[in-house]
């Protein structure tokens, strides 16, 4: 009986582990931006962590996304979750800590608003080189195509300004690079 139970406490402190942040390192975060729309939700923001859990909150306190996510060697993270199921026009708490402990970060978002820019796009920039080309198409179809580890202006990416980033704006920005198809950067 003892055995048993000592196992079972620890596949329960394995898969706990995974979910939960454990070990305090206490590395504080900053969330710069969060962007949500009904089945997408994408925060982005520094820290000196190796990775981050990030929580979604409703306004009943109940959890609708729990995921930890890499921090870039450079500090930054971009979280992109998708398939989850929000209200549009309703309001969520986003939180953000050290994957390894520490206190949560916390903001809040709505569904369907834009943060305001606190500089003006340059929408196709999408690495922020200060130029428009094939680069920019590659980074962005990788960061859709997810598994690749690929820092974006999330801002620059939404090519097409209609608050979420897709293939649409991989198409709108291969279309402008070819030149014609009076394609305008920046407009639905």
């Amino acid at each position: 009986m003892k055995k048993t139970l000592l196992s079972v406490l620890l596949i329960l402190c394995l898969i706990f582990q995974t979910a939960i942040p454990v070990n305090a390192k206490n590395e504080s975060v900053t969330i710069d931006s969060c962007v949500l729309t009904t089945s997408s939700a994408v925060i982005t923001g520094t820290t000196n962590a190796h990775a981050v859990m990030v929580r979604i909150k409703d306004d009943s306190k109940s959890i609708i996304a729990l995921q930890s996510f890499a921090v870039s060697a450079s500090g930054t993270f971009s979280a992109s979750l998708e398939d989850i199921s929000l209200t549009d026009g309703s309001a969520y708490t986003i939180s953000v800590a050290d994957y390894e402990g520490g206190a949560w970060t916390t903001t809040t978002a709505t569904v369907g608003s834009t943060p305001e820019p606190t500089e003006e796009p340059t929408f196709g920039d999408v690495n922020e080189d200060n130029e428009i080309n094939a680069k920019d198409v590659t980074m962005l179809r990788r960061y859709l195509a997810g598994g690749w580890n690929v820092e974006i202006n999330m801002l620059n990416s939404d090519v097409n300004n209609d608050g979420e980033i897709n293939a649409k704006d991989v198409t709108i920005l291969r279309r402008y690079l070819a030149g014609g198809w009076g394609v305008q950067l920046g407009k639905s």
